[in-house]
């Protein structure tokens, strides 16, 4: 993973509570700056961080997907 950091989880009660309670704070993705050149400065739904750029973004691409 190079210089970010990462949480190993092996206890399914602690998962849930990653996924659940704190689902919000595990939910964006690390900066980097291949993502920043490719994904047009985080404008790209797979590179964007998790925010309401994001949520608008990927319900777009539901309703464009369903035409």
């Amino acid at each position: 993973m190079g210089l970010n950091r990462a949480l190993v989880v092996s206890n399914w009660e602690i998962a849930k509570e990653c996924f659940t309670t704190n689902d919000k704070a595990f939910a964006s993705r690390p900066r980097s700056m291949a993502m920043d050149l490719l994904g047009y400065n985080f404008l790209a739904i797979a590179a964007s961080p998790y925010g309401n750029y994001w949520r608008e973004s990927r319900k777009m691409a539901a309703i464009e997907s369903l035409k």
